[in-house]
């Protein structure tokens, strides 16, 4: 995975997947696709302001190892459920669906825990929705696909979000509630998701993965642990 691409790099996520991308001596190229410049500079940085109706334009930039998308909004800051959908959904299915075009070898995208066709959560049935397009848009594909489902993300954001804001309040003082049946439901840092969706994309040898939030926990404890070891 010496070429990657990233959709979403200024936002909570995709900026801690771009800095990491960037410090990754294995990685030679970083592609970045946003509607607004991204201030950070490294002569391996690529930099696109797009628009995103005007993608296949680029697609000749696509012909990267690996695609990350970090899209996503939320139904209050998009102003209705269309507006969501045409984020969350929509756009995410033309970036996979330019990047398979594209010949990416690679598409990583974050989903939702929770993510379910039944859930009573408008949320969470268009996380199913779109897993299960990309499922079929890369069914048969030379293209692999993992899909990650963090629970609620902890980081510092641009806008304030009441539910995140109140997460991390209650992880700071009622971490140790999360265990036993309760533990997949553990909020995870954005930080953490980042180098989980580079080291699943590092060692995928199949051709689809849906990682759920316990094993995104999982990675890093691993990543931690080998860290440790070699200090």
């Amino acid at each position: 995975m010496s070429h990657i691409a990233i959709f979403g790099a200024t936002g909570l996520t995709g900026s801690y997947l771009l800095k990491y991308a960037l410090n990754d001596p294995n990685i030679e190229k970083v592609t970045t696709f946003t509607r607004r410049a991204i201030a950070e500079t490294d002569a391996k940085l690529n930099q696109h302001q797009v628009d995103f109706s005007q993608l296949e334009q680029f697609q000749s930039a696509l012909a990267v190892d690996t695609v990350f998308c970090c899209l996503g909004t939320t139904l209050k800051k998009a102003g209705s459920k269309a507006a969501f959908r045409a984020i969350d959904i929509d756009l995410v299915e033309r970036v996979a669906r330019v990047a398979k075009q594209a010949g990416a070898k690679q598409f990583v995208v974050i989903s939702s825990q929770g993510a379910s066709p039944q859930s009573k959560f408008f949320y969470s049935r268009c996380k199913a929705e779109i897993e299960y397009k990309l499922s079929v848009l890369f069914d048969n594909s030379e293209c692999q696909l993992i899909i990650c489902q963090p629970s609620l993300l902890l980081g510092e954001r641009s806008e304030h979000r009441f539910a995140e804001g109140l997460g991390i309040t209650f992880n700071k003082y009622c971490a140790w509630i999360w265990r036993g049946a309760l533990r997949k439901y553990r909020p995870i840092l954005a930080a953490d998701l980042a180098e989980a969706m580079l080291s699943l994309a590092k060692a995928c040898r199949v051709p689809r993965m849906v990682v759920d939030n316990r094993n995104l926990h999982n990675v890093v404890a691993t990543n931690h642990k080998l860290r440790n070891a070699q200090e």
